[in-house]
């Protein structure tokens, strides 16, 4: 069997995995998102992010909206099917997999394009790592609890994060690329985290023509899609001050930490602190997140700059630097780890496979134990914020302050392993 015919297969697997856990339950943001679609079908999209609460950038508003709009015909489908063929009941709850479905069909996406990937940096179309690679992300219960489970959006922007890179990376197509990032920031504002690396190795690996086009048409597009919200004021400018104001700016709660944990976890614990209250220098925590992530992504960024935006470079500083904005900018939620996690994924295939440069195995063996330990932690971090499905043990143990601050801190350690390890690194592909 050919290699491409295994890849459709686990692809369609992964699939099938989360359409069928896809209907047990969703947690109350995918009622959020019921609610937001609902609301622009039956009121229109004109002044939709004036009345109501929702947080979330145009091409998910109207994804949401449209699978309201059809969900009855799903109904009316499936129940003259089950007159004539008996299949699932026809109270079969369809709408909870339906609002799922944007977020499984990218996590399906994320493993294909991680596959793109390793292929291209192996070059050996009979190596079995990209593969792999895939099946690391299709079964990862970090991404099918956070998408099919939970009913969260996370691997939307990411997916488009991925082709971007994927192609500024490894193609000469930089206005697609620039389209790609896009629709990755209307998918949802966790893609600007990867803006400043963006545009660095955009400007990098683009001609002065490719800038223009490429400025030119995702301005356009971005307008575009806020467009049919537009209600009054001025309409060129609608479309950012919407984007800041209501939806970059807004975190649901404005806490230190909401129920992510990070470094204000461990500083706070679970007391509700405001992110704008003071701390030390009269500082608000907010601005000591801003001022750390910051410090760390400069550090990040020069290196990437002196060793000339090499593949391995950029997909490792695409690692670290959603990596620091879960761990210490405030307000962060427990799922937002999942962003670096495909990244640093593509890093340990890079340096695993023969063709690699020469590289000690601690190196390799820390790079594949962070990966599984962040997965298996972003899991463990979401399903303290829900618990679901009910798991005695796991519960218990999860309700202990002292693991919880144990697991944290060990992240803490990751992370300053992964940092430490990208910046003395010499040797590169």
């Amino acid at each position: 069997m050919s290699k491409r015919y295994i890849l459709l297969i686990i692809l369609f697997l992964g699939l099938l995995f989360r359409v069928i856990i896809g209907f047990h339950n969703y947690h109350y943001d995918a009622t959020n998102h019921m609610i937001w679609g609902e609301d622009a079908a039956k009121h229109g999209l004109p002044g939709f992010y004036e009345r109501t609460s929702a947080n979330y950038p145009p091409l998910t508003t109207l994804t949401f909206s449209f699978i309201f709009f059809i969900k009855d015909y799903i109904y009316r489908l499936n129940w003259l099917s089950n007159i004539q063929i008996p299949f699932f009941p026809p109270n079969f709850n369809y709408y909870s997999l339906l609002i799922k479905l944007p977020a499984i069909i990218s996590d399906i996406g994320i493993a294909y394009v991680t596959y793109l990937f390793i292929q291209r940096i192996i070059r050996n179309k009979k190596s079995v790592w990209p593969i792999i690679a895939s099946l690391f992300i299709l079964f990862n219960p970090a991404y099918f609890y956070n998408s099919a489970y939970w009913g969260q959006v996370d691997s939307m922007p990411l997916f488009f994060v991925l082709v971007s890179f994927y192609l500024l990376i490894f193609t000469n197509k930089s206005v697609h690329s620039g389209v790609a990032f896009t629709f990755a920031l209307l998918s949802k504002q966790t893609a600007v985290v990867f803006l400043p690396l963006f545009l660095l190795l955009f400007l990098k690996k683009s001609k002065a023509k490719q800038i223009i086009i490429t400025l030119a048409s995702s301005f356009i597009i971005f307008i575009s899609f806020f467009i049919p919200f537009y209600r009054s004021g001025n309409i060129i400018l609608y479309p950012f001050i919407t984007y800041w104001n209501k939806i970059l700016t807004v975190s649901g709660l404005f806490y230190t930490s909401n129920h992510a944990f990070n470094f204000w976890y461990l500083l706070t614990g679970s007391m509700k602190i405001e992110a704008s209250a003071k701390y030390l220098f009269n500082m608000s925590y907010e601005l000591w997140g801003y001022a750390i992530t910051g410090l760390i992504n400069v550090f990040v960024l020069i290196k990437l700059i002196k060793r000339k935006f090499q593949p391995h470079d950029v997909i490792f500083a695409g690692t670290l630097i959603p990596f620091s904005a879960f761990f210490f900018l405030t307000k962060m939620h427990e799922r937002h780890l999942i962003i670096a996690l495909p990244f640093l994924l593509i890093v340990f295939f890079t340096i695993y496979h023969p063709e690699s440069y020469e590289i000690g195995q601690g190196f390799r063996r820390l790079i594949l134990s962070s990966f599984v330990y962040l997965s298996l932690f972003n899991f463990l971090n979401m399903y303290h914020n829900w618990w679901s499905p009910e798991i005695p043990i796991l519960i218990h143990v999860l309700s202990s302050t002292l693991i919880i601050n144990l697991l944290t801190s060990l992240v803490f350690g990751v992370f300053v392993l992964l940092f430490k390890n990208y910046l003395k690194q010499d040797r590169i592909l």
